[in-house]
């Protein structure tokens, strides 16, 4: 599928990476909830959250991208994820979101 008529191929590529990115994050929840996994460690990529493909933000989520920055080095509830803005979500899953996280193992600081 090269072309869907009336939607712009930037909104396609956004839409397109959000959904990679969050099964991507959902896979990995799977996998490490499977292997016993209970907490996970916030890591920020150093991007800006939230960039528009020419540049800049989405308005109104600069705050958010904040948050994202701020929860680095923070423990989460796999199962949970971590609140930002009112709603618990992981890392990598808000749209345009680079950050991921490590597993927390007890003893292994």
């Amino acid at each position: 599928m090269n072309e869907i008529e009336g939607l712009p191929k930037a909104s396609a590529q956004r839409i397109a990476r959000t959904i990679h990115n969050r099964a991507t994050v959902m896979m990995r929840l799977a996998r490490e909830l499977k292997q016993g996994l209970e907490v996970g460690i916030w890591m920020h990529s150093g991007a800006p959250c939230y960039p528009l493909a020419g540049g800049g933000t989405v308005a109104g989520k600069e705050a958010s991208a904040a948050a994202h920055k701020q929860l680095s080095g923070k423990r989460f509830k796999l199962v949970e994820g971590a609140l930002i803005d009112g709603e618990m979500c992981w890392p990598g899953w808000d749209e345009g979101c680079r950050c991921t996280w490590r597993a927390y193992i007890a003893g292994f600081e």
